[in-house]
């Protein structure tokens, strides 16, 4: 009887077109770049960053399905000052792993130490894990043994099979120009209590790696690893590509969003997975677009209405198919910005106009998702 009432609540919502509930949260403390996971049992995992944009610290709370307040912040980073989110797209990432352990991942600020990669002394590329107790963090860890070069910041990806996954794009110490640089994976098989020596991605022909734009990675439901990356190809193609992989090394392009520019647009990108929809959104020459992947079915477009000059998109999906994506408008280096959203339905179409409404602080973006009623809250 219950499935009986969630199947016909979504056709209901589905017949009146009926918007889902957009609600405003700030994030604890003053944080900015907010990234929020739901485990599967509803608990918030909440990861912010404070401090200096060039060397600050990051911070991670939970807040269970009920609980109206965040758990007091842990932070993470051992070394004070060593998180660095200049630029947006740097900024750290979290993946939530087996038993709901966080593992995180940052590209070393201010206050990291070097670490020596061959005969050469870099920004190291930093990465810790929720420790056994679920009291703390380990230490953290550099990651670089082989490629170098950190610009466009890292992303961690982790899955219920004990599967770690940190990935990055660079190259060896010595190797200059864009064309020259590659996608990096380093695996663990343990819950990130060891991992493997990174190893150059297999592509398909040598793509290049667009030097500051991010990363984004997740690994869905079936185990399949997913990967948004943009190219360099010839200094001019800067094409969004969306990977897959089923063994972390060799990865399949199954969508390649074309983008000709000489110049990096210092970019970011955002996934999402729920049943059998995965969602993507990046930006490109026009402003944003999101995409909806359905196995056997064509790719559906999100087309929002931005204005001017829009960054950082983020996307979340509710129980209906409902989808919220959310940009950064007007934002520049050091600058504020305006927060701006949109929901679209499940097969892609505009369900009202853009809200915008916040001034975002400088360096920051939104961090949709949905609740378990349908409705969404948009944290900031």
């Amino acid at each position: 009887m219950r499935a009986f009432n969630l199947s016909l609540a979504a056709m209901i919502f589905a017949a009146f077109d009926l918007n889902a509930e957009i609600r405003f949260e700030r994030v604890p403390d003053g944080g900015i770049q907010p990234q929020l996971i739901l485990d599967e049992n509803g608990r918030q995992h909440l990861l912010y960053f404070k401090g200096d944009a060039m060397g600050g610290d990051v911070f991670y709370a939970t807040r269970g399905r009920d609980e109206k307040e965040f758990s007091p912040p842990i932070k993470i980073n051992e070394q004070a000052n060593s998180v660095i989110v200049a630029g947006t797209m740097r900024g750290p990432q979290m993946a939530l792993g087996r038993d709901g352990r966080a593992h995180v991942v940052w590209m070393g600020g201010n206050g990291a130490d070097k670490v020596k990669v061959g005969d050469e002394m870099v920004t190291p590329l930093l990465y810790a894990r929720m420790n056994d107790g679920r009291d703390g963090f380990e230490p953290e860890r550099n990651m670089l043994t082989r490629a170098a070069g950190l610009d466009g910041g890292q992303t961690v990806a982790a899955d219920q099979k004990r599967n770690v996954y940190v990935i990055w794009h660079g190259a060896p110490p010595g190797v200059e120009g864009e064309e020259n640089r590659a996608l990096y994976v380093a695996r663990s098989r343990n819950d990130g209590k060891t991992f493997a020596p990174e190893e150059k991605a297999i592509l398909g022909g040598k793509l290049g790696a667009c030097a500051c734009c991010g990363l984004r990675a997740e690994v869905d439901e079936g185990g399949v690893l997913h990967v948004l990356f943009r190219s360099a190809e010839a200094g001019v193609n800067r094409n969004q590509l969306w990977l897959t992989s089923r063994d972390g090394k060799t990865f399949s392009r199954v969508i390649e969003s074309e983008w000709k520019i000489a110049t990096c647009p210092a970019s970011s990108s955002s996934l999402a997975f729920t049943g059998d929809a995965a969602l993507g959104a990046w930006e490109t020459e026009h402003g944003i677009i999101g995409m909806i992947r359905r196995e056997g079915a064509a790719p559906l477009t999100l087309r929002p209405e931005v204005s001017g000059k829009s960054k950082h998109p983020r996307v979340a999906i509710n129980r209906r198919g409902e989808i919220i994506l959310t940009w950064v408008e007007g934002a520049g280096w050091g600058e504020k910005g305006t927060l701006a959203c949109q929901q679209f339905n499940a097969k892609g179409e505009q369900m009202g106009a853009p809200v915008r409404r916040l001034e975002l602080p400088a360096w920051s973006f939104g961090a949709p998702y949905a609740t378990a009623a349908g409705d969404f809250v948009v944290l900031h």
